[in-house]
């Protein structure tokens, strides 16, 4: 599945604004070439019916996380207000709409993978939270 395919399935999406779509775009492309190999055949799919949910804080404690059961990026309000990471939070959140988490169903390595996920990120976008350190 190429790129192409991938504008498609985010065009077709009903939810997210236009600009919401361009900004996703543009990460989806940071994340492509540098990583033309990997698949894209889930964040396709995803993307077709992805909803951007923002929350309190009693509701999440982390500033983003992507639940694939509902397939709903949710964002803690005050956390993001903390923050100018919002090209690092949303390209963390589709690294996770990238790969497939059916391959841990009792969340052992979910912690390994929200790492990974941030480093990732943080190579491809950078984060003033992680710069600062």
């Amino acid at each position: 599945m190429g790129i192409e395919n991938v504008r498609d399935s985010l065009d077709h999406n009903e939810v997210l604004t236009d600009e919401v779509k361009a900004d996703l775009f543009e990460l989806i492309l940071i994340f492509h070439k540098y990583y033309p190999n990997v698949p894209l055949t889930l964040l396709a799919e995803r993307l077709k019916n992805v909803k951007i949910e923002v929350v309190g804080k009693y509701i999440l404690k982390d500033v983003v996380v992507y639940n694939d059961k509902t397939n709903t990026i949710q964002i803690n309000k005050t956390e993001l207000e903390k923050t100018n990471n919002l090209k690092h939070i949303m390209m963390t959140s589709l690294i996770h709409m990238i790969v497939p988490n059916d391959k841990d169903p009792k969340g052992l390595l979910t912690a390994l993978t929200n790492g990974y996920a941030r480093i990732i990120a943080n190579n491809l976008v950078g984060s003033e939270a992680e710069n600062a350190k």
